[in-house]
């Protein structure tokens, strides 16, 4: 990762890569900790504990953290230049948008673990999920509106008003995706909840597809545009 470059650069370096660290080490944990509930699950003799709905159900989870942790942990050049711009060079306001990026990471972290251990109850599961999509959502309002507020008067340079305008137009795709990814979350919980048991191998398989698509606009955003284009035509 490329160090961002400003007037206060290694008070910015040091931070990011505490961050860095911190992701790494706890969706690293929460990653161990999934795969810990599989050894977990197959020395059961409970044949109902470990069967093709368990498997959806974890595989969705484990594809939904590694979307995750990719998405927080890839700050590029764009998101580094505006949180450098946002702070104005004072390191009280830089610290705290990285904060709040921990405290949701973290708790994002926590949420995924319950979901883990939650397996294979759907209805508690899918509950956990749509409180996950709640918070992503949150997440990128909040963050969002303090990049617009903490930006609010900044230097009108062309530079700096470009660097603006791009990480808003990121924001404001972040928020669109995250609307539709929490809006399904609902509408897996409630069709969870309307069916009154949980064993929906349906219902898992379409939470697996969501993962699966979700990481996939992740890592290969331009799919995502592609995706994006395609249903507004529709």
């Amino acid at each position: 990762m490329a160090q961002p470059e400003s007037a206060f650069g290694e008070t910015a370096k040091n931070a990011f890569d505490f961050y860095n660290t911190y992701l790494s080490v706890i969706y690293g944990l929460l990653a161990t900790q999934g795969l810990t509930s599989v050894v977990d699950f197959t020395s059961k003799d409970d044949e109902q504990v470990w069967n093709l709905l368990s498997i959806l159900l974890f595989a969705g989870i484990f594809l939904t953290v590694m979307r995750l942790w990719f998405n927080l942990a890839n700050i590029d050049e764009l998101t580094r230049r505006a949180y450098e711009l946002a702070a104005s060079s004072k390191h009280s306001k830089f610290n705290f948008l990285l904060m709040v990026d921990l405290v949701f990471a973290t708790a994002f972290a926590g949420l995924s673990l319950a979901m883990f251990k939650a397996i294979p109850s759907e209805i508690s599961f899918f509950g956990l999920f749509l409180w996950l999509g709640a918070l992503y959502l949150l997440y990128d309002l909040f963050s969002g509106f303090l990049f617009y507020r903490f930006t609010k008067g900044i230097d009108e340079t062309a530079n700096c008003q470009e660097i603006v305008e791009k990480y808003k137009g990121k924001v404001r795709k972040w928020i669109k995706q995250d609307f539709g990814f929490a809006t399904a979350a609902t509408v897996l919980y409630f069709t969870a909840l309307a069916l009154k048991r949980d064993n929906s191998v349906t219902l898992a398989s379409a939470f697996v597809l969501l993962a699966a698509v979700q990481l996939v606009v992740e890592l290969f955003p331009h799919w995502g545009d592609v995706i994006s284009k395609s249903s507004g035509r529709a």
